[in-house]
């Protein structure tokens, strides 16, 4: 079917340039699975359509234009056990830069109250991918390159704990900026990693050094510049 949702999704993947493969690591979806919607040999949820929009930057009624025809923003279309819906299923977050994101302070005001001050830039994510006070990171430099290239756009789940191996933004309070890197952990030893083999890395003891690390929050979904990605890899 010429217009169908998977050759939709087809053209736009091959116009942003990118394979199956590279919208697979993008979107956590298996290959085998975007092959089967391209070729409209399986139906797709409304959240593996929003993942693989958000991946592409491209609206999700490009994919779908049955959404063009929805009358509100509370209207939805039942698809199998899913509903697409626009409008009130999307939310702005915050998009804070690392120095900013820098200034928050969790024994003197909460962060929600914090965040009301960065209204200028936000961010439209699916409102079931983001908690209360989750707010948008913009990575700049090379430290966490090429998983995370400079421009990145990272959604913080900020007030969760996270959990060996995640991503994570913390404020360290040597340190000017808030830090993106990989977490681990050994007894009371944390370890915050560089992605770059030139990126600086951090040990922290939390006995030897409390206070050091003031706050950290796991990152839970990435808005990446595939092709800077993929140069980067290249490149390194």
């Amino acid at each position: 079917m010429a217009n169908s949702i998977g050759r939709r999704i087809k053209t736009a993947r091959e116009a942003a340039g990118l394979t199956q493969k590279e919208l697979s690591e993008a979107t956590a979806i298996p290959q085998g699975s975007i092959s089967e919607y391209e070729n409209d040999r399986s139906e797709i949820t409304a959240y593996r359509l929003g993942s693989i929009a958000l991946a592409l930057q491209v609206p999700m009624a490009e994919l779908d234009p049955r959404l063009l025809d929805l009358p509100g923003s509370d209207a939805g279309i039942q698809d199998g056990d899913s509903t697409y819906r626009i409008g009130a299923n999307w939310r702005d977050v915050p998009v804070l830069g690392a120095a900013a994101a820098a200034g928050y302070e969790p024994a003197v005001e909460p962060l929600d109250d914090w965040l009301t001050g960065f209204g200028e830039e936000t961010d439209s994510w699916p409102c079931d991918q983001v908690g209360e006070n989750y707010f948008c990171l913009r990575v700049t430099g090379d430290s966490m390159s090429p998983e995370f290239p400079d421009g990145t756009i990272l959604l913080v789940a900020a007030g969760e704990y996270p959990q060996r191996g995640d991503v994570v933004v913390a404020r360290l309070a040597d340190h000017g900026e808030v830090v993106v890197k990989e977490y681990h952990r050994h007894s009371n030893v944390v370890e915050l990693r560089a992605e770059h083999p030139d990126g600086q890395s951090y040990t922290i003891d939390l006995k030897a050094e409390p206070g050091r690390l003031v706050w950290m929050w796991p990152v839970v979904q990435a808005r990446i510049d595939l092709r800077r990605r993929r140069w980067e890899r290249h490149r390194l």
